[in-house]
């Protein structure tokens, strides 16, 4: 994809026309629209925040209007992913028709709520950069790696690969957060429907990103992916990741060619030349640690069927991330 002057982040973003009387372009009208929203019937809830969305990203509004809104739609759209991503999993495959559209509006959400705050951080890139704007890019950059890896995770699910340019977008962003020194600022984010806290960084969320592609999660059943995804926050302090200096195959090695839009490639697959700037990531302390965790499991231990903790992992699914 090639990257134009007036994009320099090389982020996919949709063209966009001055408001319309049916978009809601201020805070207050948005809170008391999602205050309506018919949250006992989620198709339906999912429907109109999915078409809201699209018509936010689709209408010109200053970058602080949009990240507030993009706010205000996050929670209601976390709790139907939530509530719709239950009723395709443990499901025969092929999909039902039916089916297959409730993962895609699933993965949709997150894809449109990326495009809010991507929007959000190339305007602010592309203008002048002050105390207030720098606060509000590093938030919208957290939140659009954040909703980009959700992308991959939704894909993933039902045995997609994510949308093309994905992962350059995911490697550009972390490019420009660690050049202006912001891919280590720590913000607390809400998880699960609970709203949970916990404090990470940009940097712990890529990796996340990474570390999930390169479980190849495709090989696994769907609870398992889900596990995995949420277990990898605690997993990215035992990933060493650097520049890539051209070490040579190893097993525990894996590089990622940043003006790619591919995952991380394993260091014994690289063929020829690895483009510059490229990192290199050592999993060989995660390993380690997988294969602690693996020995301290009963042989029948973790049966993931009807399991609703998240930091749970088989046996079977260590043996499998082991062998990456």
């Amino acid at each position: 994809m090639p990257i134009a002057a007036d994009n320099p982040l090389g982020l996919r973003l949709p063209q966009q026309s001055p408001p319309t009387r049916e978009i809601m372009t201020r805070p207050k009208d948005m809170e008391a629209w999602i205050a309506q929203l018919p949250v006992a019937s989620a198709t339906e809830t999912a429907r109109q925040l999915l078409r809201t969305l699209q018509g936010l990203n689709r209408t010109l509004l200053p970058p602080l209007s949009r990240f507030q809104l993009a706010e205000l739609l996050a929670k209601p759209i976390g709790y139907v992913i939530g509530t719709l991503e239950n009723r395709y999993l443990d499901v025969l495959f092929p999909l039902s028709e039916k089916t297959k559209l409730t993962a895609f509006v699933c993965t949709r959400l997150s894809e449109e709520l990326a495009f809010a705050y991507k929007r959000t951080v190339h305007d602010l890139a592309m203008g002048k950069i002050g105390s207030q704007e720098r606060k509000l890019l590093v938030l919208a950059l957290f939140r659009s790696v954040r909703h980009l890896a959700d992308v991959v995770y939704q894909s993933a699910l039902v045995y997609q690969l994510p949308p093309a340019f994905l992962w350059r977008e995911l490697h550009s962003l972390f490019t420009f957060a660690e050049t202006q020194q912001w891919a280590a600022t720590r913000i607390k984010v809400h998880i699960g429907a609970e709203g949970a806290d916990r404090v990470t960084t940009l940097r712990d969320l890529y990796l996340q990103a990474l570390l999930f592609a390169m479980a190849t999660p495709i090989r696994l059943r769907q609870r398992e992916i889900r596990t995995l995804y949420h277990t990898l926050p605690q997993w990215t302090g035992s990933v060493r990741c650097g520049a890539w200096a051209n070490p040579g195959p190893s097993e525990t090695r894996f590089v990622v060619q940043m003006k790619q839009d591919q995952p991380p490639q394993h260091s014994v697959f690289v063929s020829g030349p690895v483009e510059r700037p490229a990192l290199e990531l050592d999993t060989g302390p995660l390993i380690q640690l997988l294969r602690e965790r693996f020995d301290r499991l009963p042989p029948e231990s973790g049966a993931l069927v009807g399991n609703s903790q998240p930091d749970e992992l088989s046996k079977a699914t260590l043996r499998c991330l082991i062998q990456s």
